[in-house]
């Protein structure tokens, strides 16, 4: 009942701390209990028998003396007690009375009462104690108890609070381990330190890790085949149709013609950049050496200044000597997708440029084309996704929408950012920052 009255509690900490104070405090308020009850029965069963004692006592003294106030004063020591009395009768009449004596000697609430008979018969006394004067007793004896209790208690839910906080930290290691993680990092979590408590939970994400690793594996191996399969049958159709006369057609059937070459090529491109996505996705590349990020830009440009000068752009290049421990590979399938997206855009100007800023690596490609608004460029990066200006300036789509979501799986894993902007020029700028 009290469990279902408190809050859930989300926490595991809190639910232990939750579970162990409600234990504690149900044996605090038992042990408690117990210590009241049985004070009360033990100083009860002690002040009856003192009362029992003391009524037979003045009546076995008095019995033998003179009946005098002295003579009970020097039995009972002291008759100023205004927790005690005692009522001395002879011959069925009063003849002495301590004070705070009550009226009626029936039963009272007030007292606990007991009758003594002297040998003779001739002397009864009635002695009284009050019932707060044992429950003031009762309850300083349970004070005493539960409150040094009650904060030994409180100091072990303290330490206990301590010692949980000690005990969980390979959770809390394990939560942190796991978010500093790369999304595609999918290799197995190391056992050798882990609780047996955690265990379990450690080999199920491993057991996820592999499936999810096979599963990716998979769909990498799918796309590379059928980008592999469909390659050559598309270069076949491209040769063919570079054969096919185009004097002895009409203008209909050369601008069909047209189309066909034109769709051949974009499916070609298409499958180019499935597979690009795919080597971009593992690690199979060379391994990282010091290289001389300006001049890879510089054979990257040179690659693609046949395509600027067949479209009439203007390629500008602005590169500061700048190194870094990188693979060219990276770099290669990072700017050779930024650069063709801006020449293929631009209107005359398409720049890059890279220098060092702040301990930064910043490669810079705009192009002075129609842009992209704000709210579509983060879109950008997601597969098959083109913004508002994906027609170029002849009005004619191109491309599939996989270049920038190639930048951007090559430029995550290793460890750049890509930022999409206005140009300077009036265009679309693509910023790359890197930690050198």
């Amino acid at each position: 009942m009290i469990k279902r009255l408190l809050p859930p509690v989300r926490s595991l900490r809190g639910l232990l701390m939750r579970e162990i104070t409600l234990v504690l405090a149900a044996i605090w308020v038992f042990a408690s209990a117990f210590i009241v009850l049985g004070t009360w029965y033990d100083l009860h069963k002690s002040y009856i028998d003192q009362l029992s004692l003391l009524a037979n006592t003045v009546a076995t003294v008095l019995d033998k003396e003179k009946i005098s106030e002295a003579s009970l004063e020097q039995t009972l020591h002291s008759r100023h007690n205004p927790n005690y009395f005692v009522i001395v009768r002879s011959s069925g009449r009063v003849v002495i009375r301590t004070p705070n004596s009550p009226e009626t000697m029936d039963k009272n609430r007030f007292w606990f009462l007991e009758h003594a008979i002297s040998p003779s018969g001739k002397i009864e006394v009635y002695a009284g104690l009050r019932r707060d004067e044992m429950w003031e007793t009762v309850f300083s004896v349970a004070l005493s108890g539960a409150v040094p209790m009650l904060l030994g208690i409180t100091a072990t839910l303290v330490l206990l609070l301590t010692a949980l906080r000690r005990g969980l930290r390979p959770v809390l290691a394990l939560s942190e381990e796991l978010a500093a993680r790369n999304p595609d990092a999918l290799d197995p979590i190391g056992t050798e330190d882990t609780p047996e408590e955690l265990l379990p939970v450690t080999r199920a994400l491993n057991d996820l890790f592999l499936r999810l690793k096979d599963a990716l594996e998979k769909e990498r191996r799918f796309v590379a085949d059928a980008s592999h399969e469909l390659r050559t049958p598309l270069t076949a159709i491209r040769a063919q149709l570079d054969t096919v006369d185009l004097q002895g057609m009409d203008e209909a059937s050369r601008a069909a013609l047209g189309r066909v070459r034109l769709g051949v090529d974009r499916a070609t491109r298409l499958v180019s950049q499935l597979l690009a996505l795919a080597r971009a996705e593992t690690d199979m590349l060379a391994a990282a050496r010091r290289i001389s990020v300006d001049s890879v830009l510089a054979n990257i440009a040179a690659e693609l200044y046949p395509q600027a000068v067949r479209a009439r752009k203007e390629l500008d290049l602005q590169l500061e000597p700048v190194s870094l421990v990188g693979r060219p590979e990276d770099f290669e399938m990072i700017l050779g997708n930024l650069l063709e997206n801006a020449i293929r855009y631009a209107s005359s100007t398409v720049t890059m440029s890279c220098r060092r800023d702040d301990g930064m690596l910043l490669i810079v490609v705009e192009d002075d084309g129609p842009g992209v608004a704000p709210d579509d460029r983060d879109a950008l990066f997601e597969r098959f996704r083109r913004g508002k200006r994906r027609a170029d300036l002849s009005g004619a789509i191109h491309g599939a929408g996989l270049g920038l979501s190639i930048a951007a799986t090559v430029a995550h894993r290793i460890g750049a950012e890509i930022v999409l902007s206005e140009a300077t020029i009036g265009g679309l700028s693509a910023t790359i920052r890197m930690k050198l």
